[in-house]
């Protein structure tokens, strides 16, 4: 059992990469996250996690990853991209 979950936290380790490395070609695949309606804070759905990040001309910052079923506003760390 606990290799099971160490193959699927390397698969969804790998998946994650994947998608934000994509970000460095197209900064805009992501979505417009519903709870900012601010063009430059989008995120990308993978698996059953929200991968939320800043667009700011040419740089990109990860603001969080949380899982699908949390609540975004409630659970978003404060700091100095504080996006509230």
């Amino acid at each position: 059992m606990a290799d099971d979950s160490l193959a699927a936290a390397t698969t969804l380790r790998a998946r994650l990469n994947d998608a934000a490395s994509q970000l460095t070609t197209f900064p805009l695949l992501g979505r417009i996250v519903p709870e900012f309606q601010d063009t430059s804070i989008r995120e990308l759905i993978v698996g059953s996690y929200r991968l939320v990040y800043r667009v700011d001309g040419d740089t990109i910052t990860v603001v969080t990853l949380i899982h699908g079923s949390r609540n975004l506003i409630r659970h978003l760390p404060g700091g100095p991209w504080d996006i509230e």
